[in-house]
């Protein structure tokens, strides 16, 4: 079985997408071309029925994300085409952008905990930062004394991460920690959502991509993960596969050449053992990206995968 599998992709409709060219018609021929046997769309959405939408989030309502039925073309060359969202969960504050009532709406959806590059919103910042800023603070109280502390506040909270390091001549090390303490309780705090628990009895729910911390190197996202114990992992994809939710592998993220040492293949091995169900996704917001779509086979291959290893929704479409 050479399984061919992107259930993570986003066209222009996502408004992180740079790649005009992509629509549903321009994907469906790359992932013919490319031998895509099972494709979704999954454009970001923040269902406006839930509240605490970020300004980012705010226009990309389910009517927003809907304009793709305008797209659908009769013919899919043979290819499984699947409409569904990624939605978001924010750990810090447990608030869910997608309602059951939203959801049932598509054929899936995806929600990740790990956007964690959303910091203050998904996740609040680490400890690191928050010394980085301090000492920022203290370098600008320094050169500008006739200017106000509530001048020097608002400076400080227009602050972007990227600025405190220009200043500081340099990103900060990661608080790993930190981040792996978070990683697993935002998981589970996912997986006991109330909400959640409805989305759950009324379409097929998927995490996208677990434990994959956006924003950091894959180097910084195994030393994360080295942190967390298997007896902790087991724990928490026990409770996953009790209640039915997928595994979304984000095949971009995974050493290929090195198996052994990479952390995302230690722990799918884990989630397998413990029943958990996979699909596959590139997460590109490119035509282009499609292309990465092959690696689905080798990490299946590679991580010991049978059929009976993958999700419903894309299982009996491979071969």
């Amino acid at each position: 079985m050479k399984p061919i599998v992107d259930m993570h992709t986003h066209t222009f409709i996502s408004v992180c997408s740079h790649d005009e060219t992509a629509n549903v018609q321009n994907f469906i021929d790359k992932a013919a071309e490319v031998g895509i046997q099972v494709l979704g769309i999954t454009n970001h959405c923040w269902d406006s029925r839930m509240p605490g939408a970020s300004p980012w989030y705010a226009k990309q309502d389910i009517a927003w994300v809907k304009q793709i039925e305008k797209e659908l073309p009769v013919d899919t060359k043979g290819i499984k085409l699947y409409i569904g969202i990624e939605s978001e969960y924010c750990g810090m504050s447990d608030t869910l952008g997608i309602s059951a009532e939203g959801a049932a709406q598509f054929d899936y959806v995806l929600i990740p905990h790990t956007h964690t590059h959303m910091k203050n919103f998904v996740m609040p910042r680490d400890p690191i930062y928050n010394q980085t800023a301090g000492v920022v603070e203290e370098r600008m109280r320094a050169a500008f004394p006739e200017v106000s502390d509530r001048q020097i506040e608002k400076w400080m909270s227009m602050n972007r991460a990227a600025d405190l390091e220009v200043i500081m001549g340099g990103k900060p090390e990661p608080d790993y920690p930190f981040l792996a303490d978070f990683l697993c309780k935002s998981f589970v705090g996912l997986l006991n959502n109330e909400e959640f628990q409805k989305v759950l009895q009324t379409v097929p729910a998927i995490v996208a991509h677990p434990f994959n911390a956006v924003g950091y190197t894959l180097e910084q996202k195994g030393k994360m993960l080295e942190l967390i114990s298997d007896e902790k992992f087991i724990e928490m994809f026990t409770l996953m596969a009790e209640k039915g939710v997928g595994y979304d592998i984000s095949v971009t993220n995974f050493k290929i050449e090195d198996p052994e040492n990479c952390q995302m293949f230690r722990i799918i091995k884990l989630a397998k053992k413990c029943g958990v169900k996979f699909i596959f996704g590139t997460d590109t917001h490119s035509v282009a990206g499609l292309k990465n779509a092959s690696r689905s086979t080798q990490i299946f291959e590679l991580a010991g995968f049978d059929k009976e290893d993958l999700h419903p929704l894309c299982r009996d479409f491979v071969k």
